[in-house]
């Protein structure tokens, strides 16, 4: 559950980076922070999709009977 949390917060920064990156000024203020924000949107993805893989793995192996 904490997984899809983390996997949906990701989704939202990264769209709301490109809504950013989409109508920014094509000045080098903008190109900066639209950088640093763009890059931390694809961290909390990647987070959020190992966070999601993880826990699915997880409740595919206690499924399965298998011991941790």
């Amino acid at each position: 559950m904490v997984g899809i949390m983390y996997f949906a917060i990701s989704i939202s920064g990264f769209l709301s980076g490109e809504i950013a990156k989409l109508t920014a000024s094509a000045s080098n203020s903008a190109s900066a922070y639209e950088s640093t924000y763009l890059k931390l949107a694809l961290f909390m993805l990647l987070v959020g999709g190992a966070t999601f893989l993880s826990a699915w793995l997880l409740k595919l192996k206690k499924s399965s009977g298998q011991p941790l």
